[in-house]
């Protein structure tokens, strides 16, 4: 049957974050011309990579966090004209090219941002007109191994903080959200019960395809999980770096912790602070070590949380074993101590909050440079006006020059006492 005659159907992956998602991302960004040769869409009007503009499009009007926030800055729109452009532009794609039977889109955000009946229709809404069968890949990993592999992105996201791996930090990720918008890592980040039903509305539990990270974490075994769910196991693909998203070291974190109390990854309009963000890469690459521990009993008494939900989870995805995540906490130490940290970093610190404070200066020449090249770009007109003039006025100057400042002698000192310059740019005599 041919790809065009097929049933269309949308593989839609949620992640969760922290589960190798990037890796699963940028295999199909790297094959995304192969895969639509043999009907496998993977969007880019979404997001290049990671869709995420589809997240940020569905999210409740009046709810910024700091992925729509850019994004409205950049495009200079409100978040209704916002949400109507990718829509068209995602239709579009969808209708043009070669024809395809399976749509792929993936964004982690779908699990840590989409929370509220509103948005989920949203999210739906999206598809209703091009797919008669949803298929959602989740896959989901122990709740404190989730909480200190997340709190890397919390700290980059602008939280200042290093002792409270298991707070509730989400908030951190919105810059403006409406008061009766609730914001709970507890309901809608750990609790996977919550996380599923929020898709049973619309996607049949049979087509709620659930994996435990524990199970395939080992070298590629998510992406190679991925490819057989969504029917990739056969298409040979370009293979790409599996080894991205590497986790920061203690030392970086509590670095990051400090100097976020200096600077922030954004500014007041939404828009990224670029000199920023690349001070936080800064102190990642330059401060390697080991990665962030947790005592024993912390993660025991974190995990005990969900308990009830993980239950939950295991009678109805996985049916054959006795609990649904392992009970395994031999990894982690019986007690941490960091306390060493506060003197032996302190130097580092001052320094890198020193450059934080320098970052909205550097972001202000950065903005007008680039403007100033955005408006020679956009106009060829001026542009072209512009290199004719500075051509003509350089030629004047130099035919102007042995009469405003003789050559001397040689071996001789020049006799003037003035010399005169002329100003590219002015329409005046010399």
């Amino acid at each position: 049957m041919c790809s065009h005659q097929r049933e269309k159907r949308l593989i839609l992956h949620v992640g969760t974050e922290k589960t190798g998602t990037t890796s699963i991302q940028n295999l199909l960004a790297v094959n995304r011309k192969r895969l639509r040769e043999e009907g496998f869409l993977f969007p880019q009007s979404l997001g290049p990579v990671n869709h995420t503009l589809l997240a940020a499009a569905c999210l409740d009007d009046g709810v910024l966090d700091n992925i729509k926030a850019h994004n409205l800055a950049q495009n200079r729109c409100d978040e209704e004209t916002f949400r109507q452009r990718l829509r068209a532009s995602f239709e579009d794609e969808l209708t043009s090219g070669e024809p395809w039977h399976t749509l792929i889109v993936s964004t982690e955000l779908l699990h840590s941002r989409l929370t509220q009946p509103s948005e989920m229709e949203c999210l739906w809404d999206f598809f209703r007109a091009f797919v008669e069968e949803i298929n959602v890949v989740l896959f989901l990993r122990r709740q404190d191994e989730q909480a200190l592999s997340r709190y890397s992105s919390v700290l980059r996201a602008g939280h200042s903080g290093f002792d409270d791996v298991f707070e509730d930090l989400g908030a951190h990720f919105y810059l403006r959200r409406p008061p009766e918008r609730n914001v709970n890592d507890f309901e809608q980040y750990y609790d996977y019960r919550k996380l599923i039903e929020r898709f049973l509305p619309v996607v049949p539990p049979e087509n709620i395809l659930v994996r435990s990270y524990h199970d395939y974490q080992c070298g590629d075994g998510v992406v190679k999980e991925f490819l057989n769910l969504a029917g990739l196991t056969d298409l040979p693909l370009e293979s790409c770096d599996l080894g991205l998203n590497r986790p920061m070291s203690a030392k970086a974190q509590y670095i990051m912790g400090a100097v976020n109390k200096a600077g922030k990854p954004w500014h007041r309009n939404g828009l990224r602070n670029l000199y920023y963000k690349y001070l936080q890469g800064t102190i990642e690459s330059e401060n390697p070590g080991e990665p962030r521990k947790i005592s024993r009993e912390e993660a025991k008494r974190f995990l005990e949380n969900f308990n009830e939900s993980n239950e939950w989870v295991r009678s109805h995805f996985f049916t054959e074993r006795a609990s649904l995540f392992d009970t395994d906490f031999s990894k982690y130490p019986q007690e941490v101590d960091y306390a060493p940290f506060e003197s032996e970093l302190r130097r580092k610190i001052i320094s890198y909050q020193r450059r934080a404070l320098f970052s909205p200066l550097l972001e202000i020449k950065r903005t007008a440079i680039g403007r100033a090249f955005g408006w020679l770009k956009k106009s060829r007109n001026a542009s072209h006006r512009f290199t004719t003039q500075a051509a003509s006025e350089a030629q004047h100057f130099i035919r102007c020059l042995p009469r405003a400042s003789p050559l001397p002698l040689r071996g001789s000192k020049p006799e003037f006492r003035f010399a005169l310059a002329r100003i590219l740019g002015r329409d005046h005599f010399p």
